[in-house]
């Protein structure tokens, strides 16, 4: 053991956590704003871990400050070990080890509850967390190695992250048959979108892009219902009295026998290349993150 070592360079687990704590956060002075310590405290312990090993750990960023190489690879080192030992607390204690999922909450709920049944045999007692997180939230997140998992978008994987892909989402108007019906249209009209009452999410990209393909071709749409999701508008569209712009998956609820599903000219062909995608650093040191990871990618890709 490296006693000797530890000793003569006054390394502690205190400084190490604050570390971790200043990388997450980009800075001392957040890092002390979250913690409720003092700035000065976590700009000196930082002092004190570059001197005991002898190089710059962190230096100044577009947004703070940000680890250098070294620094980096202390980072990943910290939490490795930090997550081992988490996973001896759990054990210790007789609680399941954990695998984290995160992912949007549409994809939570059509692509992923679906395919449980081959996912849940491999945890092997650890447990299953499923999070709805927030696009700009799941790659931090796994660098961060606050999640074993994310569900992303191909583009959003960069460095020192691993993906494979899962599939094309596109994004389709469903419409009750009986709506169409009590309102007489069809629903192979390409102006369909614009003579029904809609369920729409009040942000995103998929919004965004509705809106500016409906301005150049100058037409509009009837809202009457504005949700914090696609899950939610899928639920306002079962009711039978609004149609929806949601993803393909949705169908999983929606059924064709009762349900049309037709393409949207103004969103453009949009679609979005999605991924799951992980840290290989955090996941070596999961043992069962590492055992689910093959599961995952063969469940849940198309």
């Amino acid at each position: 053991m490296q006693t000797d070592f530890l000793q003569q360079s006054n390394l502690t687990l205190d400084r190490l956590v604050d570390f971790s704590r200043v990388v997450d956060a980009g800075g001392c002075t957040q890092a002390a704003k979250a913690a409720g310590g003092a700035p000065g405290n976590f700009a000196r312990k930082m002092k004190e871990l570059e001197q005991c090993f002898g190089v710059t750990l962190l230096k100044p960023g577009a947004q703070g400050m940000t680890p250098t190489e070294e620094g980096m690879e202390l980072y990943q080192i910290i939490n490795h070990n930090l997550q081992r030992l988490g996973d001896f607390h759990r054990k210790c204690r007789g609680r399941p080890a954990t695998v984290r999922l995160c992912a949007g909450s549409s994809m939570l709920h059509w692509w992923v509850a679906p395919r449980l049944t081959g996912i849940v045999g491999s945890l092997n007692g650890a447990r299953l967390d499923l999070v709805a997180r927030r696009v700009h939230e799941r790659v931090p997140d796994l660098r961060k190695q606050e999640a074993d998992f994310a569900i992303v978008r191909g583009e959003a994987v960069g460095s020192q992250l691993k993906s494979c892909p899962l599939l094309v989402v596109e994004h389709l108007l469903f419409v009750s048959r009986s709506l169409l019906k009590r309102l007489r249209l069809e629903a192979g009209d390409p102006r369909l979108v614009t003579k029904l009452p809609l369920a729409l999410p009040a942000e995103g990209d998929v919004r965004t892009i509705l809106e500016r393909g409906l301005e150049r071709a100058k037409a509009r749409v009837t809202e009457v219902i504005q949700t914090a999701s696609f899950v939610m508008a899928a639920r306002a569209a079962a009711a039978r009295e609004v149609a929806a712009i949601l993803p393909h998956i949705a169908a999983w609820e929606l059924p064709d026998a009762e349900f049309a599903a037709v393409a949207v000219p103004a969103l453009g062909g949009h679609t979005q290349r999605l991924h799951l995608c992980w840290n290989p650093a955090h996941i070596r040191a999961s043992a069962p993150a590492e055992r689910v990871l093959p599961v995952l990618q063969h469940a849940l890709a198309v």
